[in-house]
């Protein structure tokens, strides 16, 4: 006897929107719990129901009633089968989508998304053409036309989501049409079941930021600010100055690149005097002045958490007037400074460390191509050619590249080169992780909003040497945190008394997980390279001994991609609790925190309060018994690094004003490389939005806020460059067909392999496209997960990892970003 079906409802997320009005939806899976063991995750198909229009979309959460089989029927029939392919059975019949019913869709906010506007056609639905090729039989009753239905003569236009897995249709009319064209990106949301209005009108994707501006809004970025937070940040003013250590005479310079207008880091570097140590600080915008806690500003800058920067759009995380002028350490101009001030021993260790709030003034604004011009050549030299080009000026270009490198400011070039080879020597022998995998860098036309070139973006001495003396800060800062909660007789006292309401946050990169360690050594097994597994916790150590030996077989790229897909996540942790380490795998410290850029990272303005709150260093108020004691230079006589160091003894010349165009470098390349392997950080937090009026409060809350603002941040801008890198091949597929020429073949990296084609590195652009089985030469393809590689079965041609090859651009999907080859 046949037992009847059995139904049960499930909380189910809707995955995949067809069509037809199909849907398919996904539990979640259930972890193992001490009772009872793990629940793998169900999914459910989900048909057309005329009585339940579909409203639901994707990431919406529904109730579903499922009915399935009798359990005892199907599973006498996998008894009958092989003992070889029971589990292999077992397991399909888990997996497979089981038929359920809409119930209702649980309650949520009005959600907009993202489309495409083209004309309105009817015969775009599955089900209207499959109507169409129906035959009736003569006498038979046509069947009614959908309730929702609208008429043709009131409809215009229509509307396809952008997302990748969303291949629904919704029909505009013209009162909602906002004024779009056919090709326009615009934002809708749902109407009726097929029916959707559009709010916004972003224009086409070729014209100028609109990709940055879809980035924006499927991401939910803030975009723009308040009028009462522009006019909070109007009322500022500088600081007073009396209270703070004078070093206008020290030969402070800035170094960032071509196009940057947020100078935050200035550094200057002198010997210490009888001996061979060398003084170094780092000085860094005081934006807590500015900023403080509880302000409407400061609310605002923690809901963002960081800037984002797109080709063509940055959205700062502080307003124009504080980004770009009051805390910009421009040159020639008074600004208020914290300042870490350290001594660098020959071996690169920081022997000696404090932090000063003080008053500075940039004497230069280098860039990161004029200092590697610099480092390139000899200094003898080098001041031999400033001074021809001096002498020889032909014009005036020639002379403000001459002005660049003055006596004083090359003298100070060449302290920052020395402690750059200290601190370098310093990293190599704790075997810090050192990757360079090139980015693309994007050109735009200012006008039009074109791409005018792609190239990979180039690694410079110069921008090592900024990172080094970035990570020397950091790592200081943290340190100093760390030890003064151990001056605290508990954790209660060590954020209450010692660091007042501000707890620092560390920056936390713990090593590779184990599974996705060994995934590594066994792809590089194909490769000859070592067999062993580095320990059951893998080091820096053996990661840099598999870089040395890629960059002598020449595929150093290779690898340290490979090496990088397997690194875990870097996050922002609180004070460590009961002994928890908040350690820097990928830089081989012990204690890491970010402190050198609060301009436009949040996680920084935090650090910088709990070390002022640390040290005793708030500015004098009414309120501050500490009002009639200036700000001194040595620290505080409770802290534990109290050292007074030697002073300096540079001229104090007045240097010439440099104007030299600017630049951004990212000071942390290792979580932001983190993400770009992270396969599903761009559909995660698209869906991932951010309260607007409640922000974190305590510490672990606020670490976490900002660890998804920053994986928010960098998800976009990997969209943006993806886009961007679209449009750029489809111009050039475009001029190409004019001129009836094929495309010229490119040089290309496989670097991935999956079942369904290969992911090949462009050499000429360093940007990614795919090459589709279908792209393959004719043959019957395996896929080995365990080597990388796919095989073929009769012509044994294989694909794997590392493979070089001849591709041609076939197609390119500007919405999505994906580019697509072929082989030559």
């Amino acid at each position: 006897m046949v037992s009847p079906p059995r139904q049960e409802f499930r909380v189910a997320v809707i995955t995949r929107l067809g069509r037809d009005g199909s849907m398919l939806a996904e539990t979640v899976a259930a972890p193992a719990s001490r009772h009872q063991p793990s629940k793998p995750a169900q999914r459910f198909h989900i048909a057309p129901d005329p009585a339940m229009p579909n409203r639901a979309k994707i990431g919406d959460q529904v109730l579903v009633q499922s009915v399935l089989s009798d359990p005892g029927l199907a599973w006498s029939k996998i008894a009958a089968k092989s003992q070889k392919n029971q589990a292999k059975t077992q397991e399909k019949t888990q997996n497979r989508a089981r038929p359920a019913r809409l119930i209702r869709i649980l309650p949520r906010a009005e959600k907009y998304f993202l489309a495409q506007f083209e004309k309105f056609s009817p015969a775009s639905r599955k089900d209207e053409r499959r109507q169409t090729k129906t035959k009736t039989k003569p006498g038979a009753k046509t069947p009614p036309p959908e309730t929702d239905h609208p008429r043709s003569d009131a409809i215009t236009g229509q509307v396809r989501p952008i997302a990748r897995n969303d291949t629904s249709i919704w029909w505009v009319a013209e009162s909602d049409r906002c004024g779009a064209m056919p090709g326009d990106i615009v934002v809708a949301t749902a109407k009726s079941a097929h029916q959707a209005a559009i709010h916004e009108r972003l224009g086409p994707l070729q014209a100028p930021q609109v990709i940055s501006q879809m980035m924006v809004r499927q991401f939910d970025l803030p975009a723009s600010f308040a009028p009462e937070i522009l006019a909070e940040a109007a009322a500022l003013a500088p600081p007073p100055l009396a209270r703070r250590s004078d070093w206008r005479d020290k030969i402070f310079v800035t170094i960032d690149g071509a196009d940057a207008k947020d100078f935050d880091d200035a550094v200057c570097a002198a010997p210490v005097a009888g001996g061979e140590n060398y003084h170094l600080w780092v000085a860094i915008a005081d934006v807590s002045h500015f900023v403080t806690p509880g302000s409407k500003l400061d609310q605002a800058a923690c809901e963002r958490g960081n800037s984002v920067y797109f080709p063509d759009l940055v959205l700062p995380m502080l307003p124009e007037i504080l980004s770009n002028d009051l805390c910009s350490l421009r040159p020639e101009q008074d600004r208020a400074c914290l300042v870490a001030e350290m001594v660098i021993n020959p071996a690169g260790e920081t022997v000696h460390s404090r932090f000063v709030r003080a008053v500075i003034c940039s004497q230069a604004r280098l860039t990161y191509d004029a200092v590697e011009d610099y480092l390139t050549q000899a200094p003898d030299a080098q001041n031999a050619q400033n001074a021809q080009n001096a002498q020889n000026a032909q014009n005036a270009q020639n002379a403000q590249n001459a002005a660049v490198f003055p006596p004083l400011i090359a003298q100070a070039l060449s302290h920052l080169s020395e402690i750059y080879r200290r601190l370098l020597r310093q990293r190599r022998q704790r075997q810090s992780l050192e990757l360079e995998v090139p980015q693309p860098l994007v050109t735009l036309d200012a006008a039009s909003g074109a791409v005018t070139a792609i190239r990979p973006r180039p690694i410079l001495s110069s921008h090592k040497l900024i990172e080094e003396m970035m990570i020397a800060a950091n790592q200081a800062a943290a340190k100093l945190l760390h030890q003064c909660s151990q001056t605290a007789s508990s954790q209660e006292k060590y954020l209450g008394k010692n660091l007042g309401k501000t707890p620092p946050l560390y920056r936390r990169h713990d090593p590779p997980p184990p599974e996705k360690h060994q995934a590594l050594v066994v792809a590089l097994k194909q490769f000859r390279y070592p067999a062993g597994t580095g320990g059951s916790v893998p080091s820096t150590k053996f990661y840099q001994h598999l870089l040395a030996q890629a960059e002598q077989k020449g595929q150093s790229g290779l690898v340290s991609r490979l090496i990088l897909a397997a690194q875990s996540q870097a996050t922002y942790h609180p004070a460590p609790q009961n002994d928890e380490g908040v350690g820097h795998f990928g830089l081989g410290l012990e204690f890491y925190c970010h402190f050198t850029s609060p301009i436009r990272r949040y996680a920084d303005l935090v650090v910088h309060r709990a070390l002022i709150e640390c040290l005793g260093l708030g500015e004098a108020s009414p309120h501050d018994p500490r009002q009639d004691a200036p700000v001194q230079d040595t620290l505080a006589q409770d802290t534990p690094l109290q050292k007074t160091l030697p002073q300096d003894a540079l001229p104090q010349d007045t240097l010439p004003q440099d104007t030299l165009p600017q630049d951004t470098l990212p000071q942390d390349a290792l979580a932001q490389d983190a993400l770009a392997q992270d396969a599903l950080a761009q559909d995660a937090l698209a869906q991932d939005t951010l309260p607007q009026d409640t922000l974190p409060q305590d510490a672990l809350a606020l670490a976490s806020h900002l660890s998804r603002c920053e994986r928010r941040a960098m998800a976009a801008e990997r969209g943006a460059n993806d886009r961007y890198l679209a449009a750029y091949v489809a111009q050039r597929l475009a001029e190409q067909s004019l001129t009836a020429n094929a495309p010229p073949p490119l040089n290309a990296v496989i670097r991935s392999v999956t079942k369904f084609g290969l992911f090949v590195t462009l050499v000429d652009y360093g940007c990614d496209g795919l090459l589709p089985m279908q792209a393959l030469p004719r043959d019957y393809y395996q896929f080995d997960p365990v080597k990388s590689c796919l095989v073929g079965e009769r012509h044994h041609r294989i694909f794997r990892l590392g493979d070089e090859m001849r591709v041609r651009l076939a197609d390119c999907d500007l919405l999505s970003g994906q580019i697509s080859l072929r082989l030559v």
